[in-house]
């Protein structure tokens, strides 16, 4: 049975933690949760995962320092930005801080899934 690709998720809210876990059952990956940034850095090193989600709800400016990471920068790892606000100020800070996608709550099912599959592709492709 081959491994299923491991998408490490930053989310510090239950509530948004919920979401995404429903959201990412349509995908098949691992999902592995983490509460803090320390421990995801902490898994990124070890090369824990083949894509990352950060949950935060301001995606310009943590979102920013975690894509200056060195781990994240070796592991080349796709970072899917993840607001509860949809708004185009949100998007193109995401973007601008170097993340692969964004996608705003509430978070739509198929949506997640694509983002998810278009980022796993990325990195098989790196």
């Amino acid at each position: 049975m081959p491994l299923l690709p491991r998408v490490l998720v930053l989310c510090e809210d239950a509530e948004v933690r919920t979401a995404l876990k429903q959201s990412l059952k349509q995908c098949a990956v691992k999902r592995v949760y983490y509460k803090t940034p320390r421990a995801l850095r902490k898994a990124i090193a070890a090369r824990a995962g083949d894509a990352v989600m950060y949950a935060g709800d301001h995606p310009g400016s943590k979102l920013h320092d975690l894509m200056e990471w060195p781990e994240v920068r070796e592991a080349h790892l796709p970072v899917i930005a993840v607001s509860r606000f949809g708004e185009m100020n949100d998007y193109l800070a995401a973007m601008e801080a170097g993340a692969f996608d964004y996608v705003a709550r509430p978070l739509q099912g198929e949506e997640v899934s694509r983002i998810v599959k278009n980022a796993l592709d990325r990195k098989r492709a790196a």
